[in-house]
């Protein structure tokens, strides 16, 4: 079941989001718990990480959306954002606040329905997947989707996540080959990094987080074409 936020000041077009969202789960066998927040305050005040999706309205009375939505960066930088608005060109800035895409009003189903199983792909790329590291004579479980990158010092393999940083010992090729269903993608042999963690490229510099990592003069052809392939 995928934990749903609706933040929508306007009762109608929220029960017609819950609609489509009700709809699009009986065709597709999906299930949703759908959260309801009619002012922005409110969302941010009792916010959990434990959402999947949110869907967010920009024009709000008191706080718009995409203030709202640089507050919620703030308390989760990796949750996927789908801005429903009738003002194109104000979604058109989502990319600052990172969205993943937007809708607009008036909501039908079948554009709604091709937006949302692109959102649930993004979603499905990273959900409940576990890996378990061998951390000296210990184990830790981490999120894939809470890897930012994999940094190797021979043998020697620093994972930085958003809880901390682990040490394990393997080569990065097979580091590679088990992170590869989850497109993570070299900038140069010492990085391995995770796109859904980047923030900016600049010509050899790629920034996860707040962390610039060097991108190799030989890499950065094919890296940016699986960077933009990634994020399309």
């Amino acid at each position: 079941m995928l934990r749903v936020a609706i933040v929508e000041d306007n009762a109608e077009d929220q029960t017609l989001l819950e609609n489509l969202l009700n709809r699009y789960a009986s065709e597709n066998k999906e299930q949703f718990q759908i959260s309801f927040y009619a002012r922005p305050y409110d969302f941010l005040e009792h916010y959990s990480d434990g959402f999947d999706l949110v869907f967010m309205d920009i024009e709000m009375p008191g706080m718009n959306g995409m203030e709202t939505a640089a507050d919620l960066r703030n308390l989760d930088a990796d949750v996927p954002l789908i801005f429903v608005t009738n003002m194109a060109q104000y979604a058109l800035n989502g990319y600052n606040v990172g969205a993943l895409d937007y809708i607009l009003k008036p909501l039908s189903y079948y554009p709604f329905a091709m937006k949302l199983k692109k959102a649930l792909r993004h979603v499905q790329r990273f959900c409940d997947t576990m890996l378990t590291l061998k951390i000296g004579d210990g184990l830790v479980r981490v999120a894939v989707s809470k890897i930012r990158y994999i940094e190797v010092h021979g043998h020697q393999m620093t994972w930085h996540t958003e809880e901390g940083a682990y040490v394990t010992r393997a080569t990065m090729n097979t580091v590679e080959k088990q992170l590869a269903p989850y497109h993570f993608m070299r900038c140069n042999n010492c990085y391995l990094i995770n796109p859904r963690h980047v923030t900016s490229v600049q010509d050899y510099t790629v920034v996860i987080g707040d962390t610039p990592l060097q991108i190799s003069r030989a890499r950065r052809a094919g890296f940016m074409r699986e960077l933009t392939n990634f994020l399309a």
